[in-house]
């Protein structure tokens, strides 16, 4: 999106707000302008002018921008990159001290890569007060504290705003980054704070028992709100135990040596008598739960109803590695226990869209994304053989990719053993990584009904097709998918990428007829309005075929052969009626839309 002047935009009448300000910034999502935003920004830009401000000091303000992993959105920003960040939000009404506090110490923490200073304001419309964020909490200043810093940014950012954005900037991972968890240098998105309240008001409200779960897709924030809760619990000085169904990594040693009142531990050391180390801890949290033998998961829940305790247990059954969990299916058994709750999180915020989208299709190609996606952080690799394979490998660790390997069999060889296992799916589950690199030989291939599926793992009860899920969805911000020896695969996968270049090349001609719909419709309704004086299968077939182009014109991808066909059957019906006026439609309409459409 573009940076736009705030002076220029505040002269308009609120009417045309909206219009106005999509025009100005091009952002690619249409924003619906709020009338008390607008009122407020021309009510600040007329409080700045009466103060001699000058009106280029009002150039390059980014308007309602969004980080759109997270949906945090600001009011106002204007940025020299490297030097200084000034924020402005905006409030019709006072909403207290507090509230403005707590907004202005999220959009530091969220701004504070960008500049050594940041500098926070927040301007009340109604009263005409202006709040500044200082360490010491916010204060009322005068505008001209405002004026000054607006001038001291003397070169500022025009556009493209949102590379300035990676999730490694204000995403963190317990597991990967522990040290800044442990220290709070990390803020919940609005969904994990709201299911975070609810579950924390209900556990240290009373002594009863408590089995809940948290579940979502990989890369909603399972962990993170899990881990959350476990700190927020700890830190009342109550006993805490968190049992990771998986391999410890060095995220887990870091934490629990730091980590008071919480322990951490494999959730295989509930073998045999382990379960007597429960006896120790009211509250019980389980992560990755989707992979617990059914054992532990009874020890557990036996010793929670039988002591009164509290269990939150975090799970994707998507994110099921083998036959065996997919069979024992624990989160159909949570939902079985009496006064189960489970809460969900909906929003993706590790992933980008663009990977998640790249993702859903190349599992199965029948999920194509509907609108553009830039793949653009999205490689497609292919190597004849092995040699090939790795120095593509080394290429890209040098490039700062991580290569995730699949687990190899300890009893059965099988080619994915001739490549590097310092990260495999199993070690790698509950963290993330920026870069991310997979591989897929001849254990891969897509199926009659598209959907990617492998041979039989080494270890018979492995599901190759569930490890590729768990590799890549590790990704944060790139990756690069290998393809060794199958040319077929290659093809298929990279054809996700060249349908989508397919559709950027039509980008224009896609935005230039979808600021056409006004006078398509006007142009359809009119045909349509006619059509009851018409034979009925004259006018079924009109309205169909009027139908059919629209959709095609409108859609994700312009398919020119299929307009044109429907055109010439609009020219063939036409030429039989002898209505003048819905004839003389139909040409307008005709001509409209060839107008409209790729020559």
């Amino acid at each position: 999106m573009k940076a736009i002047n705030i002076y220029t935009y505040s002269r308009i009448q609120e009417d045309m707000a909206t219009e106005y300000e999509n025009i100005l910034s091009q952002r690619s999502k249409k924003l619906n302008v709020k009338v008390q935003e607008f009122v407020a920004i021309k009510t600040l830009v007329d409080l700045l002018l009466d103060i001699d401000i000058e009106t280029k000091h009002f150039e390059n303000f980014f308007a309602s921008f969004t980080i759109e992993q997270i949906g945090k959105e600001f009011d106002l920003i204007k940025l020299d990159k490297g030097k200084l960040v000034l924020n402005i939000e905006l409030k019709s009404e006072d909403v207290g001290v507090d509230v403005i506090q707590n907004q202005l110490e999220k959009n530091r923490y969220y701004l504070k890569h960008l500049a050594p200073d940041v500098r926070l304001y927040t301007f009340v419309e109604s009263t005409k007060e202006l709040y500044k964020y200082t360490s010491k909490g916010v204060k009322i200043v005068e505008l001209e504290d405002l004026k000054d810093t607006m001038e001291l940014l003397q070169k500022s950012l025009g556009e493209n705003i949102e590379s300035l954005f990676q999730a490694n900037n204000y995403l963190i991972s317990p597991l990967n980054t522990p040290s800044k968890f442990m220290t709070g240098d990390y803020f919940l998105t609005n969904q994990q704070h709201d299911i975070k309240k609810k579950i924390v008001d209900l556990i240290l409200l009373d002594d009863k028992e408590h089995i809940l779960g948290i579940t979502g897709k990989a890369g909603t924030g399972k962990t993170l709100l899990l881990y959350d809760i476990i700190k927020t619990v700890a830190e009342q000085g109550l006993k805490c135990c968190l049992i990771h169904s998986g391999i410890l990594c060095n995220g887990h040693k870091t934490l629990n040596t730091q980590w008071e009142n919480v322990n951490i531990f494999s959730a295989k050391e509930l073998n045999g008598d382990g379960a007597e180390r429960l006896k120790k801890y009211q509250y019980i949290f389980v992560d990755e739960s989707q992979r617990i033998y059914i054992s532990a998961f009874k020890k557990i829940l036996e010793e929670v109803i039988s002591e009164s305790k509290t269990v939150i247990f975090a799970y994707d059954y998507v994110q099921s590695l083998s036959k065996a969990e997919v069979n024992r299916n624990i989160p159909a058994k949570l939902k079985e226990v009496d006064g189960f709750i489970e809460y969900m999180l909906s929003d993706k915020i590790r992933t980008s869209k663009e990977i998640a989208s790249f993702t859903r299709t190349m599992m199965n190609l029948n999920n194509r994304a509907r609108g553009y996606m830039d793949y653009s952080d999205i490689d497609v690799l292919f190597a004849n053989n092995t040699e090939e394979a790795m120095q593509l490998i080394d290429l890209y660790n040098e490039k700062g990719y991580t290569f995730i390997s699949y687990i190899q069999s300890m009893y059965y060889s099988n080619s994915i053993d001739l490549y590097p296992n310092t990260y495999d799916t199993h070690h790698v589950i509950g963290q993330e990584y920026d870069k991310v690199m997979i591989m897929m030989d001849e254990n891969f291939r897509y199926d009659r009904e598209r959907r990617i599926q492998g041979k039989e793992h080494p270890n018979p009860d492995l599901l190759f097709y569930k490890l590729l899920y768990q590799a890549i969805s590790r990704a944060r911000e790139k990756l690069c998918v290998l393809v060794v020896e199958n040319y077929k695969l290659f093809s298929a996968i990279l054809n996700i990428k060249f349908d989508m270049l397919s559709r950027y090349q039509y980008k224009e001609n896609r935005t230039n007829v979808t600021l056409s719909v006004k006078k398509l419709n006007r142009f359809t309704k009119q045909i349509k309005d006619k059509l009851p004086g018409l034979e009925k299968n004259d006018a079924i077939t009109i309205s169909e075929t009027v139908d059919m182009i629209n959709d095609e014109l409108m859609g994700a991808e312009l398919k020119k052969k299929v307009v044109r066909n429907g055109l010439k059957l609009l020219n063939l019906m036409q030429e039989k009626l002898e209505c003048e006026e819905i004839y003389e439609l139909i040409s307008n309409y005709c001509e409209y839309v060839e107008a409209i459409s790729i020559p």
